[in-house]
């Protein structure tokens, strides 16, 4: 027999300001002594309450396409949709100042509407909060590995934080990623031989233009994963590296 409770009491300890670049969280009265020494952290975890999506149809909603993933559909505790049994999301964001008087902490940014109801705050400790091993599916492999980083990663910079992927005033809308363009590395592999054989032939020599292709090689690898083809780029320059390896073993024989 579930010993579940059939329903659980949740206060609301404020709600959400946002409009006109400004994002601020406004804590009610009650519960305003509670921020005290939060403003000596960086960042806050925000619980809030989806009210847009607080209704009988998105709360019984189980399973959605992810408009992220194409031909992928996943359950609601698999992704960060906001229609789910009990619509709590949940945002890291950065803090610019902590008001306790006046119970308002202002924030560079957070993916809710403007009026959503606050369900809890947290400080964000690395040491809880930060995995260092961690794996995703295959359709988040090139994501990015913080928040940091997603600025060149999503198309608007102020929605940077979204925790869910997923406007507030509409559910299948997402935020759209925004790669960086990244070459082709069957390209820049084909132009680093070329390049390396045009060597060997003008100093008449197979080590210096395989040594030349593959230091080509090794530099439009390291380009390319700064632009985000981290595991095609890890690849290729691995394999150049021992091709490399190769080619001054060849010279130093001969």
């Amino acid at each position: 027999m579930s010993t579940t409770p059939a329903t659980l009491k949740i206060r609301p300890i404020g709600t959400v300001r946002s409009g006109e670049g400004t994002f601020e969280l406004v804590v009610d009265s009650p519960y305003r002594a509670a921020l005290k020494h939060l403003n000596q952290f960086s960042h806050v975890i925000v619980f809030w309450w989806a009210h847009l999506h607080d209704n009988e149809e998105d709360r019984t909603r189980l399973e959605t396409k992810l408009p992220y993933a194409e031909g992928v559909e996943a359950g609601v505790f698999a992704c960060r949709a906001e229609y789910r049994p009990n619509p709590i999301m949940m945002t890291v964001c950065p803090i610019l100042s902590v008001d306790i008087d006046g119970g308002v902490v202002t924030l560079m940014w957070i993916d809710a509407a403007d009026g959503t109801p606050l369900v809890d705050l947290k400080p964000y400790i690395p040491m809880s909060d930060r995995i260092r091993d961690i794996h995703v599916p295959d359709w988040m492999q090139d994501w990015p590995q913080s928040m940091e980083e997603a600025a060149a990663f999503f198309a608007d910079g102020k929605e940077l934080g979204v925790s869910n992927g997923y406007h507030e005033n509409d559910e299948q809308q997402r935020i759209e990623p925004q790669k960086e363009p990244g070459i082709d590395m069957g390209l820049a592999i084909a132009l680093s031989l070329t390049l390396g054989s045009g060597m060997g032939v003008v100093f008449d020599d197979f080590g210096i233009g395989m040594i030349v292709s593959l230091s080509i090689g090794m530099i439009i690898a390291l380009i390319s994963e700064r632009q985000r083809n981290k595991q095609r780029a890890n690849i290729a320059l691995a394999i150049m590296l021992a091709g490399l390896g190769i080619a001054f073993l060849i010279l130093y024989d001969t």
